[in-house]
Parts: C-alpha cells; structure tokens; sequence
C-alpha cells in the first residue's frame, strides 16, 4: 500500500531483556515527494516521540533523511541539518522497515497477531543492521496494512525480540509535535 497522510501503525514489543513497549508509526504530512513520518515509542513509563521527513529511495537510491526531531517529557530537539549526514546511515535500517522493498513471490502463510488474523501473509528472512550488529529475523508482510505492511517480526538471535501488529488504520494519524 503506497504510503498517505493518516495511515498509521501500532506494535506490541517484545524485547531481549524481557522488557514490553508500544511503538506507533504515523504518516502526518507530505512534501512534495517526501513524507513527514512520526515514530512514538512507550517502554518502561516514558514515551518518546520521533518525526522525521524522508525521501523514500527508488531504483537503487538510498532512503533520504531530510529532518530529524525528538520530543521527550514536553522538550523537542531539532537535529541541526549539518548533523543529519551523521543520522542518515543508522537510520537507513529503519527506512527500510518503513518503506520496504516488493515481497512478493515470497512464500505465504496465515498469521494471527493481535490486530487480527491475516491470510496468505508474506514470509520472509530479513537481515537488519542496528549500532553494528546484524539480526536475521522472519518478517510476515499483508498488503492490508498501511506503511510498513508488517504484521510480524521474529528475531532469531540470542533471545531475540519480536514485534506483533496490534492495531492499524489508512487514516486519522495526528501529529504529537
């Protein structure tokens, strides 16, 4: 589903260390051919928001960060343009996720998550980099979800951490900034 202002997503966490968080992305607004994407993300008590404008990579070009701020306990902090080359790299996994590549062909099975049961769901291994580490999951992609089209990810490394697909909808994102 091609991205559009409104779609959003929610997942339950699951983290290595046991740990559970809420983690929301919302698509809030549109620039030309770029896109204002919100992140808020609700672990141990605090709540952590993100908003980024990226350029979506096309024909072997990379995803491009053109802004970047970050809102904690009220305070938002703005990355200075001249950092964002610093962002771009660590933040390319991430795009990734957001705005990823066809799955289809990929073999499907059903998969139930919170959100719901979905049918014929795109199964695949997904090889992501996060501060230097790699992790191999199995990611599960349905058509019927906006954004980011995952409905589930399983990491396969020590203890690893999933992601389950609680709630989702094509419109009524709003903006936490």
């Amino acid at each position: 589903m091609a991205p559009a202002i409104g779609q959003w997503v929610r997942y339950r966490v699951s983290w290595r260390e046991g740990a559970r968080s809420t983690t929301e992305y919302r698509v809030v607004d549109r620039e030309e051919d770029t896109w204002w994407i919100e992140l808020t993300d609700r672990r141990g008590g605090q709540t952590r928001h993100v908003r980024m404008r990226v350029r979506p990579g096309t024909g072997g070009r990379a995803h491009e960060l053109l802004a970047l701020s970050f809102k904690t306990n009220g305070e938002v902090r703005q990355v200075p343009s001249r950092l964002l080359p610093t962002h771009q790299a660590q933040m390319q996994t991430w795009l990734a996720v957001l705005f990823p590549d066809d799955w289809s062909g990929r073999p499907t099975e059903d998969v139930r998550v919170p959100a719901g049961l979905f049918h014929g769901a795109f199964k695949g291994e997904q090889t992501l980099e996060f501060n230097g580490q790699q992790i191999v999951a199995q990611v599960w992609h349905h058509p019927a979800v906006p954004l980011t089209g995952m409905v589930k990810f399983v990491d396969e490394g020590q203890g690893g951490h999933s992601l389950q697909l609680a709630a989702f909808g094509t419109e009524g994102a709003r903006s936490e900034f």
